[in-house]
């Protein structure tokens, strides 16, 4: 148990890893707004209108994510720090997927 909590607490995070997470972050900030253009391919005028808030959310949250990795990418943080921040990206990419896909095909 000792060990893993010194893997979380420890600050040694390689830089190139850094860089990668950096570079998959901006990667994942593009992914909402591909996937409403996906979804809204058939109708963009008035879908794109109807769902604006969504893209409003989307767009707050790369910004934010933007904004977390170059901290990440400049500052040394705790493992732990890292590893939420990695798990909060996915989650929202994940329910962000599914409830434009869900709204989209009502």
């Amino acid at each position: 148990m000792k060990r893993i909590k010194d893997e979380l607490l420890a600050t040694n995070l390689e830089v190139s890893k850094k860089k990668w997470l950096f570079i998959i972050v901006i990667i994942f900030s593009i992914f909402p707004f591909f996937i409403s253009y996906k979804a809204f391919i058939n109708d963009l005028t008035n879908l794109a209108w109807q769902f604006r808030h969504f893209l409003g959310i989307a767009l707050v949250q790369a910004i934010a994510q933007l904004a977390i990795s170059w901290y990440v990418l400049k500052n040394e943080l705790p493992n732990y720090v890292i590893y939420s921040f990695i798990i909060s990206v996915i989650l929202f990419q994940t329910i962000y997927g599914i409830l434009i896909i869900l709204l989209a095909n009502a």
